[in-house]
């Protein structure tokens, strides 16, 4: 069983990565929201699948991310791409917030999750997911509405560093903005950095 992984990020193609340990590239499948930059230093959390026909490495930024991959492979009619696709749409916590309040909408976003295995993943889980603290909720959306505004900024061409820097500083004036809002200051601060 492989638990973890660390080593240099060697190369980033649509859900997967290479890390390089000592030389061996281990092939890493991850969720689309992991993004870190080529030759950057990672530690992914890893689940090691063995099938009749393959073996898979998935790899996850958070012990917690991994736990919650683990208990959605463990319910019928759920594979490790399905829960790979979960993972990439919803963090832990809106997992976990789903099936708390028994809501199987948020799981009906993700591609390959029909009303069924949506209603049974609510189901099955019921009771499974107690150690995913729900208070990080607002954080986690803060976070991703940040890495959404740094993307956006990257694809407009800025430098990741400069992007994530601008939104950071348009962050700590005023938490309560909007995105649209954010991404108007953070366009602001890099023109006068300029």
């Amino acid at each position: 069983m492989i638990a973890s992984l660390s080593g240099l990020l060697e190369a980033v193609r649509p859900g997967s990565v290479v890390v390089n340990m000592h030389g061996i590239g281990f092939l890493v499948r991850v969720p689309q929201s992991f993004n870190p930059e080529v030759d950057a230093e990672v530690k992914l959390y890893t689940s090691l699948q063995v099938r009749e026909d393959s073996v898979s490495l998935y790899g996850f930024a958070s012990v917690l991310e991994c736990t919650v991959f683990e208990q959605l492979i463990t319910i019928s009619g759920v594979g490790p791409r399905v829960a790979l696709a979960i993972l990439s749409v919803l963090t832990p916590a809106e997992v976990a917030a789903a099936v708390l309040e028994g809501d199987d909408k948020p799981l009906q976003r993700v591609s390959g999750v029909g009303k069924k295995l949506a209603g049974t993943i609510v189901l099955q889980l019921a009771g499974k997911l107690t150690s995913v603290p729900l208070e990080n909720r607002k954080q986690e959306q803060a976070v991703d509405r940040s890495a959404e505004i740094v993307q956006a900024l990257i694809g407009l061409g800025w430098q990741r560093q400069e992007s994530a820097a601008a939104v950071e500083s348009v962050l700590e004036k005023d938490q309560s903005l909007t995105m649209p809002e954010i991404l108007r200051n953070a366009l602001r601060y890099l023109a006068k950095q300029e």
